[in-house]
């Protein structure tokens, strides 16, 4: 298995008020930040960034799995589509965090 160096410690949570890029927190995350930084009540939370996200997925293999499945994905019918779409989500659930990642959100 491909050695991937562990995720970096900085900027793997952000409080919502930090939530302030759109294309490194998506479009929830970003508005209830908005709504946050406007002071309007919100619920508290936090926000794994893209980076720390799609890091975690190259290091538990899940990005080459679906480079994979893309590089195939014209010759593929709707029953394969949907199998090898089910087989990557189960991939993602079963990843195991970053010890960082782990420790970052449990606080």
């Amino acid at each position: 298995m491909r050695q991937v160096a562990p995720i970096a410690t900085d900027h793997l949570l952000l409080n919502l008020a930090q939530a302030d890029d759109i294309a490194a927190v998506g479009s929830k995350a970003f508005n209830l930040g908005r709504l946050e930084r406007l002071q309007v009540p919100t619920p508290g939370g936090m926000v794994i960034p893209d980076t720390a996200f799609q890091a975690h997925l190259a290091r538990a293999g899940v990005v080459d799995r679906i480079a994979h499945f893309l590089d195939r994905l014209p010759g593929l019918s709707l029953s394969d589509l949907e199998a090898e779409a089910g087989a990557i989500r189960g991939c993602i659930s079963a990843t195991c965090l970053d010890s960082a990642l782990s420790e970052a959100l449990a606080g």
